[in-house]
């Protein structure tokens, strides 16, 4: 079965650089953000993003959010926060999660 979600995903802080990877990272495995929104400070960077898809195959919003985060620390192999605020758009209510450091060293430790 398939639930149908609004997904904000913020990540920060990053490099100039490192935004094209996520932004590729968020569309292979969630899709394409219809929204990006980039806040600077300095050299480094904020971006939140939203999009639309589905959960499939039983996958918790709390599931999708540790795998998308655990593939954004992957690819640049370094920690950064990310964010994602799951709206499920068939019925509320609504759940956020948010990854520290601490979610970091537990899920890329798990590795």
């Amino acid at each position: 079965m398939k639930h149908h979600y609004r997904m904000h995903i913020s990540v920060s802080t990053l490099t100039t650089g490192e935004i094209t990877t996520v932004l590729e990272i968020i569309g292979a495995i969630w899709n394409k953000p219809e929204m990006v929104r980039k806040i600077a400070n300095k050299k480094l960077l904020l971006i939140e993003t939203t999009a639309e898809g589905y959960l499939t195959n039983g996958e918790s919003e709390e599931a999708f959010a540790e795998r998308i985060s655990l593939a954004i620390w992957r690819s640049l192999r370094r920690f950064v926060k990310v964010s994602v605020d799951a709206t499920y758009l068939e019925e509320p209510p609504n759940d956020s999660y948010e990854f520290g450091e601490r979610d970091y060293q537990r899920l890329v430790g798990a590795m």
